[in-house]
C-alpha cells in the first residue's frame, strides 16, 4: 500500500513504539508480527504489519471524524468486491495511548497511478470496480458535506473557482477556457440524477494503486459516502483522460447521456479542486483533467 508524497499534518506523534503498544494491549494475537515500513498521508499514517496487514491511524481530529464509512460500512459493503480495498479486519478503540479509533486492514501492494499509470486493462478493471461499488445506499448511509450534494448546490463554489483559476493561470503552462468550463458544468448540473449509491468520491491518483499497469487496489475511503455514481465516473475521467474513457466503459458498462453529462460536470468540479493546490501531482492531475474535458489547453 503506497500513497502519494504529501506534507502531512499531525496532532499526535505516531511511531513504532505506539503501534506496538496499541497492538499488544488490544490485539495481542498480532504480537508476533513485525511492524515494518510506514507511509504518511494527509490524514492517516499507515504502518505495515507482517506481510499481509497494515495498521491505519488518523493523524488529526478531522481525519478521525471521517472514519464512519471505513469503520462502520466497508466491512458490510466491501465483501465480494472484485478489487482490493483496505476493509478493516480489526477496529482499535480509543485509549490513553491514542485518542481515536484505528484499524488493522489488508496490506495492498501497489504504486500510485501518477507514478505508474493504469494500462488499458487496468482502466477497464477500474471501471469494473466502480460498477461493483455503485450499489444503492440506504437512507442512513453517510453523506459527504459537498460531494454528495447535487451539482446545482455547488454552482456558486464552481463559478468562484473558475473565476479564480482563470486569473491565476497567467504565467502557467495551461490556459482555462472559463466559458467552456462553466458550460460543461451547467449542462450536467441541470440533468436529473438517480437515487444515492455508494461512491468513493476521492479517486485522485494517490488513491488508485497499480501493479504492472493493472489495478492493484483503491485506498482511502474516508470521503466515501452516498452520492451520484457520476461523481466517481467524472473523477475517473480526470484520472485516465479522454483516451481512457472507452476502456473505462468496457469495465463499467453502458451509461446514458444524462449520466455522461453529469460525469463531465463532476470532472470539472473535481479538477478545479485539484488546481487550487497550484503545484504538485494533484495540481497536474487537475489541469490534465480539464484538458481531457476540453476546457483547458497547454500553452507550452
Amino acid at each position: 500500500m503506497v500513497n502519494s508524497a504529501v506534507r502531512p499534518r499531525t496532532e499526535i506523534a505516531i511511531d513504532e513504539a505506539l503501534i506496538r503498544r496499541l497492538l499488544d494491549t488490544q490485539f495481542p494475537e498480532a504480537s508476533a508480527l513485525p511492524v515494518g515500513a510506514h507511509i504518511e498521508g494527509r490524514d492517516s499514517a499507515v504502518w505495515r504489519l507482517g506481510d499481509d496487514w497494515a495498521v491505519r491511524l488518523p493523524r488529526h481530529q478531522s481525519a478521525a471524524a471521517k472514519q464512519e464509512t471505513e469503520i462502520s460500512w466497508l466491512p458490510r459493503i466491501g465483501t465480494g468486491w472484485p478489487f482490493a480495498a483496505p476493509v478493516p479486519v480489526r477496529v482499535g478503540r480509543p485509549s490513553a495511548d491514542f485518542p481515536w479509533a484505528w484499524t488493522v486492514v489488508p496490506w495492498i501492494e501497489g504504486i500510485p497511478s501518477h507514478v505508474s499509470a493504469l494500462d488499458r486493462l487496468g482502466v477497464a478493471q477500474l471501471g469494473a470496480a466502480l460498477r461493483a461499488l455503485h450499489t444503492p445506499a440506504p437512507a442512513e448511509a453517510p453523506r459527504h458535506t459537498t460531494r454528495s450534494l447535487a451539482l446545482l448546490q455547488r454552482s456558486d463554489r464552481v463559478a468562484e473557482r473558475i473565476r479564480a483559476l482563470a486569473t491565476a493561470s497567467a504565467g502557467l503552462p495551461w490556459r482555462l477556457d472559463a466559458d467552456a468550463a462553466a458550460r460543461v458544468f451547467q449542462q450536467g448540473a441541470t440533468t436529473p440524477r438517480p437515487g444515492p449509491a455508494w461512491t468513493h468520491l476521492d479517486l485522485h491518483p494517490g488513491n488508485v494503486l497499480t501493479n504492472d499497469g493493472e489495478l492493484a487496489g483503491i485506498i482511502d475511503w474516508s470521503e466515501s459516502a452516498a452520492g451520484d455514481p457520476a461523481a466517481d465516473l467524472g473523477q475517473a475521467l480526470v484520472l485516465v483522460g479522454q483516451d481512457g474513457w472507452d476502456a473505462l466503459m468496457i469495465g463499467y458498462g453502458t451509461i446514458d447521456a444524462r449520466t455522461f453529462s453529469r460525469a463531465r460536470a463532476e470532472g470539472v468540479y473535481y479538477s478545479l479542486t485539484f488546481t487550487a493546490e497550484t503545484t504538485g501531482p494533484r495540481a497536474r492531475a487537475g489541469w490534465a483533467g480539464l484538458e481531457a474535458l476540453g476546457v483547458a489547453h497547454r500553452t507550452r
